[in-house]
């Protein structure tokens, strides 16, 4: 096998809960020699794997949601939801003070990430010429010393607009 593709849709994630655990183990170490090795061609670069779960009313009743609720949950709440927000506030304010005092590049910002980055919708949604939006992430990216492309930059500005939204 060159790529696996894996999508965990569970109906019953506590299935084994009352499953002898020898047996378990058993089957888990009958296929550990397989594993490993298919896990040793991954970081060879001579295979690929890939997983993603798709929502099933399972792994929303673990995670304690409707299902609605767990099918709209993404990474990025489920990170601000395990930090106290009196632990991130500073980080988040030091993020974002450079272009919070000027209203015209903090609402830049904020739109250009909520059209995905897409400077022709942006400059539509805010009524500016795109050159004008070009400018104004120009500017950002002075004031905070880093690229609008970098996918760390892209991360933390998302993770702190998430935690501190709409504050000026």
């Amino acid at each position: 096998m060159d790529a696996i593709v894996t999508i965990w849709a569970d109906r019953n994630t506590r299935a084994l809960s009352r499953a002898d655990p020898d047996r378990v183990s058993k089957k888990i170490a009958s296929r550990r020699q397989l594993t490993n090795r298919f896990w040793e061609r991954i970081d060879e670069g001579k295979a690929k794997w890939v997983g993603t779960r798709f929502p099933t009313e399972a792994h929303a009743q673990d995670a304690e949601m409707s299902l609605l609720e767990y099918e709209d949950f993404d990474v990025c709440t489920l990170l601000l939801s395990e930090v106290p927000a009196d632990h991130i506030r500073a980080k988040v304010d030091d993020l974002l003070a450079p272009i919070r005092s000027n209203a015209g590049l903090y609402e830049a910002l904020v739109e250009y990430f909520a059209r995905d980055m897409d400077v022709t919708a942006t400059a539509e949604a805010m009524h500016v010429h795109p050159n004008t939006l070009r400018y104004r992430l120009a500017r950002i990216e002075k004031l905070l010393g880093r690229s609008l492309r970098q996918p760390a930059t892209i991360a933390e500005l998302t993770l702190a607009l998430m935690a501190a939204p709409h504050q000026m």
